[in-house]
């Protein structure tokens, strides 16, 4: 991946959203997602429960 295309990959900065709002955000984001399309997280913890939630409700 080059430069460019890392920096067109959309992202949502959890930390700047309070913590009841951002699964839902997240929630959102995912499901406007096109096959093959991908975005990034950043957080200032490990996201291990939205992993398993995500896990479960996408499962292929």
């Amino acid at each position: 991946m080059t430069a460019a295309q890392a920096a067109s990959i959309p992202s949502i900065d959890v930390r700047t959203i309070p913590p009841f709002e951002r699964h839902p955000r997240i929630f959102g984001m995912i499901e406007g997602l096109e096959p093959d399309e991908c975005f990034t997280i950043i957080s200032d913890h490990d996201p291990r429960p939205l992993h398993y939630q995500i896990e479960t409700k996408y499962r292929a």
